[in-house]
């Protein structure tokens, strides 16, 4: 039978199974050639943990005032659920589930919205048919916005609860509509006949207390509140809204046919009529020169003399 190791020895054949350092578990070789030579042994602490500093993320914006009222959304919507840590892939997915439906009322009710969208009275301004566009989509993305409802199913997060979770809903979809927004500019600038459609955008929000009353948020004051801001910067997770966004709004039917309303017509219809005018012209200077063309041809040729000849007399 091999001799039974002293008491020492199973010491530290147990503090050579859970000593680790950076370059992982020390060899137990090492150890035993310690107790072969004599040489002093390290104490019997308890062994070292390495952490690892994982980046979390957080809510970040260069706009100071949005990034609060962001993170506070993002906040109360976690605590709701029991979290005491940020889930940003299910942040993410609760914001990327709005973009259907968002892009949906867009088209549903775009068509009824020029009654909010007709060019401003008084005003020496250069309204076009673009602004008009973009004010129908934006004012039939605040109805939509407006219209989410409280979930009486939602049973976490107390009597706020309910409350926190339709905020939460309401500025993703906020969000969403701010980057289409964004979208739409960079539309506009790339077109080869350059047009704005500002005017357009600061008519639409200016609308908005109007559309409210028209919704489940009338006379709300809980109900949340969509104004202009520039979402497409911030980060929530390490992930910034643009680059998060893109694939999503580039797969969205609706949300291209929206980006597409906004162009202006490529060939305006005067300079259609104004080209036709100018074909029936030419048509007809054709049709005149073919007339002509007879005489002409003949001055050419030799002319057949009359005969002087006089008939033989009876």
């Amino acid at each position: 039978m091999a001799p039974r190791k002293s008491k020492l020895q199973q010491d530290h054949t147990k503090v050579e199974e859970e000593v680790e350092h950076d370059a992982g578990k020390v060899k137990m070789e090492y150890f035993w050639y310690s107790l072969e030579l004599g040489l002093p042994l390290p104490p019997n602490n308890p062994p070292t943990t390495i952490t690892t500093n994982t980046i979390k993320g957080d809510v970040t914006c260069t706009d100071g005032k949005l990034q609060e009222s962001l993170k506070d959304v993002i906040d109360k919507w976690h605590n709701d659920k029991g979290r005491a840590e940020k889930d940003w892939k299910k942040v993410w997915e609760e914001i990327e589930n709005r973009i259907n439906p968002l892009s949906k009322d867009i088209s549903t009710y775009k068509s009824n919205m020029g009654t909010y969208c007709s060019a401003p009275k008084g005003k020496d301004s250069t309204w076009t048919e673009a602004d008009s566009n973009a004010c129908m989509i934006i004012t039939a993305g605040l109805k939509h916005i407006y219209q989410i409802k409280e979930d009486e199913n939602h049973d976490k997060g107390g009597k706020d609860g309910k409350k926190n979770n339709r905020t939460f809903k309401q500025t993703a979809a906020c969000l969403i509509l701010n980057e289409l927004i964004r979208k739409m500019k960079d539309k506009t600038n790339s077109c080869t006949q350059k047009i704005s459609i500002q005017a357009g955008i600061n008519h639409a929000f200016s609308k908005s207390a109007e559309i409210k009353k028209e919704t489940p948020c009338n006379g709300d004051s809980d109900c949340f509140e969509c104004t202009q801001q520039d979402y497409s910067s911030c980060k929530m997770g390490n992930e910034q809204v643009r680059e998060k966004l893109k694939e999503k709004f580039d797969k969205d039917k609706q949300i291209q046919k929206a980006l597409g309303d906004i162009y202006p017509p490529s060939i305006p219809s005067s300079s259609k009529t104004g080209n036709t005018k100018t074909k029936t012209t030419k048509k007809k200077q054709k049709k005149k020169k073919k007339k002509k063309d007879p005489e002409r041809e003949g001055e050419g040729k030799v002319k057949e003399q009359p005969s002087f000849h006089q008939p033989p007399p009876n």
